[in-house]
């Protein structure tokens, strides 16, 4: 279901830029075209030819799980360079004033830099890193399966053009056969029922 889901979300998307999609590829071409729904509407652009490779690019970059997984992969670096870096310095300031008769005003100030050794270190940075390479992982895996749905929904096309084709192909012949039907009738040559049956056939 989720396989579905998503090849139908990614045909939404392609269709989302152009009104009219032509996949071509390999000899042939599919169309995909946003039906209208406004009375008086414009016409329909013409069909934008699109190769495999430009509808593989397209998917990815506007498939929202390649986002979301991206976004999981940034935050993840964003913690290990959070755990890496060493903790900020404190600075401290301090005034007071020495003796009573002639005072004399004291200035301090003190720097200082919190240190952490062995596995309080190490620890935190060996895990941030696993979560990145698992996000990572995660980003391959998830453009692997988009990339699929796209091609999946790319080649669904070109055969539904190609059996659009074919049934055009397939009118024409039948109205080649009842236009001959018709003439052999007014000839003489075969009987109204052929004419009949044909049409028949056709309808």
């Amino acid at each position: 279901m989720r396989g579905l889901l998503s090849r139908l979300a990614l045909i939404g998307l392609l269709l989302a830029a152009n009104p009219t999609t032509r996949a071509h590829g390999e000899g042939h071409s599919a169309e995909v075209a946003a039906p209208s729904t406004a009375v008086g509407a414009t016409p329909p652009a013409q069909p934008v030819s699109i190769t495999l490779s430009q509808a593989e690019e397209r998917g990815v970059a506007r498939s929202h799980l390649m986002t979301q997984s991206m976004a999981r992969e940034q935050q993840a670096l964003a913690r290990l360079r959070q755990v890496a870096a060493l903790p900020n310095p404190s600075l401290s300031l301090s005034a007071q004033t020495v003796g009573s008769a002639n005072a004399l005003f004291q200035e301090a100030m003190l720097l200082t830099q919190p240190l952490t050794f062995g596995d309080k270190r190490t620890q935190p940075v060996a895990e941030a890193r696993a979560e990145l390479a698992a996000m990572h992982a995660d980003v391959l895996k998830t453009h692997a399966e988009v990339v699929l749905a796209v091609d999946l929904a790319y080649f669904e096309a070109q055969r539904a053009d190609q059996e659009s084709q074919l049934a055009r192909e397939s009118d024409h012949v039948a109205e080649a056969f009842l236009e001959a039907a018709r003439q052999q009738f007014k000839a003489g040559d075969v009987a109204r029922s052929n004419v009949v049956r044909v049409e028949a056939e056709q309808a």
